[in-house]
């Protein structure tokens, strides 16, 4: 059996996957631990921009929102989303999900005129994705 050092992404990813178990569980506090662990040995390893940074960092964010504590989950989904941004382009179905959670937050906050803008571009990013694929369908074969 091959022994990984404490740093390797492998670790992270269990980590993480634990983290996992735990935010199901209701255990954010402890899968809050475990996600900036995994956080710090991906970044590590890939750098910042890695797909699995703003995996974590949406994970990580969840358990603040559902603790009610939106001051800590702003920032993180708000580095997500520009992570995604850059990486995958404005849109992706990854960064119109974190529109959408933005969103969320900023309207359980009662930030209505910040929500508001995000909703509607994670809807025309819906939208486009949605008639790209209708296009996509009805292509005539050759």
């Amino acid at each position: 059996m091959k022994a990984f050092k404490s740093d390797h992404p492998d670790i992270g990813l269990s980590l993480r996957n634990v983290g996992n178990v735990y935010a199901k569980e209701g255990r954010c506090s402890d899968a809050r631990q475990l996600y900036k662990t995994s956080l710090q040995i991906f970044e590590k390893a890939f750098g910042p921009d890695h797909p699995y940074i703003p995996l974590v960092l949406d994970e990580l964010a969840a358990c603040y929102y559902k603790q009610h504590k939106y001051a800590e989950a702003e920032p993180l989904l708000k580095k997500s989303l520009a992570i995604r941004e850059k990486t995958r382009g404005p849109d992706h179905p990854d960064v119109e999900v974190t529109l959408r959670n933005l969103a969320a937050l900023y309207k359980d906050e009662g930030r209505y005129s910040d929500a508001e803008p995000l909703y509607k571009r994670a809807a025309a990013i819906r939208e486009k994705l949605q008639h790209d694929r209708s296009e996509t369908a009805q292509a005539p074969q050759l």
